[in-house]
């Protein structure tokens, strides 16, 4: 059971993610991996995983209030799909292959450290 002091401090980065993302567009990559990884303490893949899942729900209703209010590029949208699906299964595909491969615990820390390192490079890069 986690005490009210951590459960605060969940909610408070929550929060602050949150309010940033609403704010700037800026989202899963750059705010919620790190601050489940480094803040929070979770491993690389868990933190993936859950920054996914929350970005797939947010984009769900920002992409109906955005086709509502006509400010989608559909050309644009179907270019960018065309690169990112594919890219999505690849990593997925990828990351199941190694972790189903990791049967002992040296390697799946190895998985985790790799991660880290690709995500901050990758966010290093692209800011």
């Amino acid at each position: 059971m986690l005490d009210p002091a951590t459960i605060g401090y969940e909610l408070l980065i929550g929060a602050v993610v949150g309010f940033t993302i609403g704010l700037t567009g800026v989202g899963g990559g750059v705010l919620v991996v790190p601050a489940l990884t480094v803040l929070l303490g979770l491993p690389a893949t868990t933190a993936v995983g859950t920054a996914s899942a929350y970005a797939f729900l947010t984009k769900v209703f920002a992409g109906i209030e955005h086709w509502r209010l006509k400010t989608i590029d559909t050309a644009m949208a179907h270019l960018f799909l065309a690169g990112a699906v594919p890219g999505n299964i690849a990593a997925c595909l990828a990351i199941g292959h190694y972790k189903s491969r990791a049967s002992d615990p040296a390697a799946l820390a190895a998985l985790q450290s790799h991660l880290k390192t690709f995500i901050a490079g990758v966010m290093v890069f692209a800011t």
